[in-house]
């Protein structure tokens, strides 16, 4: 019975990952619906937020998928009730979800102060370097390469005033 409940809490912590994707998916899909459209036939408020949820939501299920493949990882016990000498993959950084939502807090907080650029480049390095990410140039290379990227989308195509802050 004790192994059946700790057997079903790790299954439910591999699985949190993608269930989290997935439920920011459709809650920001329903968020992103009430948006007005928009007139001349030209997309609307609400097509920025619903790719993005389109895309957080692809994520999840691919997290799902992934975790289904890999299947279950119950180390099995011994007839004396120890554990074998392998030890079951933990969840290896359980710590990192609640640092991305603190980030994401001082991200939002910063911003207006620091501007788009720098600030959005610090959360894509640090976010990268949280979740394991080895290589500190490349790191750095993507998360200037990717604000710059969403600097275009948003300011220039999108017509979408970005904060420029001190730093840009």
């Amino acid at each position: 019975m004790d192994m059946d409940f700790h057997a079903t809490v790790r299954l439910m912590t591999r699985y949190f990952p993608a269930v989290l994707f997935i439920g920011s998916s459709l809650i920001a899909l329903l968020q992103a619906s009430g948006f007005p459209p928009a007139a001349g036939g030209i997309p609307g408020p609400a097509l920025a937020p619903m790719l993005f949820a389109a895309a957080l939501g692809i994520i999840g299920l691919v997290l799902a998928v992934q975790t289904w493949r890999e299947g279950p990882s119950v180390t099995p016990t011994n007839t004396e009730g120890a554990e074998d000498s392998e030890t079951p993959v933990a969840l290896s950084h359980w710590a990192a979800l609640p640092a991305l939502i603190l980030a994401l807090c001082a991200y939002a907080l910063i911003m207006p102060w620091m501007g788009f650029i720098s600030t959005t480049t610090f959360l894509l390095f640090g976010s990268l370097r949280l979740f394991g990410h080895a290589g500190g140039i490349r790191a750095c290379a993507f998360a200037i390469s990717v604000s710059y990227i969403l600097l275009f989308i948003f300011d220039y195509l999108m017509q979408v005033p970005l904060p420029k802050g001190w730093l840009g």
